[in-house]
């Protein structure tokens, strides 16, 4: 890890669990070597960008299950995040939050053919709901994590989004300038109902 560009899985927590009392699938250690230790990134809620690293030594592409597994912990963390925040913020009456119909912080990205600001969530509200406006906070600071790990904005366009089911609301990261008609609903596009 003491190198110009580390690997991402050196900045991430991770913890030693029992093997036998984990709900999630720990993995046996590198570092002692011959022993039953046993390690997992999800339980501090990271994705197991370790494993990842060192099945990439070996082979050129992730396999369908590595890829699932980094997929599925930044679910968790994301997850996480949000249901340890969600009871503070049922309290609070307004919070600052990046409206993307307009979106004012964007700015034209050619690759994209849209105003576009990387370093923010936005937020469409189909009601005036404080709590999901706020919400983007913490959902935010997951997904600018997750971009900074995995995304390339400059070089290939790709979204992280979520729509609440109560009110059609939604938020994406990036913040794209984008107003959608009263008709439209995310909760009826397929990346919703799968």
């Amino acid at each position: 890890c003491n190198m110009e560009s580390p690997p991402a899985w050196c900045a991430q927590k991770w913890c030693y669990v029992d093997k036998d009392d984990c709900s999630i699938v720990p993995f046996r250690s590198f570092l002692f070597e011959g022993s039953d230790a046993h390690y997992s990134y999800q339980t501090c809620g990271e994705s197991n960008q370790f494993q990842t690293w060192t099945a990439s030594l070996g082979q050129s592409t992730a396999s369908v299950t590595e890829l699932l597994d980094v997929v599925q912990g930044y679910l968790w963390s994301t997850r996480e995040r949000v249901e340890s925040e969600h009871m503070v913020l049922n309290s609070v009456s307004t919070c600052n939050w990046i409206n993307q119909c307009p979106c004012m912080e964007c700015v034209l990205n050619s690759l994209w053919k849209a105003k576009t600001d990387f370093t923010k969530v936005g937020v469409t509200l189909k009601s005036e709901d404080a709590t999901f406006a706020c919400l983007s906070l913490p959902v935010s600071q997951s997904y600018i994590n997750i971009a900074a790990k995995e995304g390339q904005p400059y070089e290939r366009v790709g979204y992280m989004y979520f729509a609440d089911h109560a009110s059609g609301s939604y938020m994406g990261w990036p913040a794209v300038d984008w107003c959608f008609d009263a008709a439209y609903d995310p909760r009826l596009r397929p990346w919703y109902s799968s």
